[in-house]
Parts: C-alpha cells; sequence; structure tokens
C-alpha cells in the first residue's frame, strides 16, 4: 500500500516469521544461523516500501504466515532515549524477569514498546 499524506505505510509482509537466533561463536569467529539469515533475506525481499531517515513507529503483528505491519515517520525530537535498540532493551528486560515476572519470556504474546523521555513520564 503506498504512504498516506502523513507518510505512514502499511504492508503484509509474505514471510513466515522466526525468532532471530542467537550469534554462534565458533574457533573460526562468530556467525549469524543461516536461518535467521534466511528469514532476514525474505524480509528484506518481501519489503516494498520507503526507506525511512528519521524516527518512525513500527506497529506489527506476526502471524503463523505473514507479519502486517504499518510504519509512521515520527518527529525528530526524541535525543534524550536510552541509548540501544529498543528491541534489545525489550530482550533485557524479558529474560531479567524471566522465573520473577513470567517462567519465560515466550509467554508473552503482545508487548507495546517504545523509547520515551523522562520529561513526558
Amino acid at each position: 500500500m503506498p504512504t498516506d499524506k502523513h507518510g505512514a505505510y502499511e504492508q503484509t509482509l509474505d514471510v513466515v516469521p522466526i525468532s532471530k537466533g542467537r550469534v554462534r561463536v565458533t574457533s573460526r569467529g562468530a556467525y549469524t544461523p543461516p536461518r535467521t539469515m534466511q528469514c532476514e533475506r525474505e524480509y528484506a525481499a518481501a519489503y516494498d516500501g520507503p526507506l525511512y531517515e528519521g524516527p518512525v513507529k513500527v506497529e506489527c503483528v506476526f502471524f503463523a504466515g505473514e507479519v502486517r505491519m504499518v510504519i509512521v515517520p515520527m518527529a525528530d525530537d526524541w535525543v534524550k532515549t536510552p541509548r540501544g535498540d529498543v528491541d534489545n532493551l525489550q530482550k533485557s528486560l524479558a529474560d531479567g524477569l524471566n522465573g520473577v515476572a513470567w517462567r519465560d519470556d515466550k509467554q508473552i504474546k503482545w508487548w507495546d514498546a517504545r523509547k520515551g523521555r523522562k520529561d513526558e513520564a
């Protein structure tokens, strides 16, 4: 679907989603598992939208055989947010609370996450 008047883009990617595999380390170095690399190539090939340069909001739902997503550009005033990718921030929280708030983070079926500025809390 083309972008709307606000620059938002919506698309269904016909790719079977998988969890990203952990980097493997061997005596010859580190590598990403081939299954993960293949899935990432499939996502890139399926995406036919614009390349955004500034901050974006991404909404997605993962189904057994596809991913539905919306990408919305945001104002470029997000300078005082935590360092790191939001997905890595989520993962450290999810792993840290395994066995404390839930038995395993695979129990999480819905998670709204974003980086925020402390002054907006």
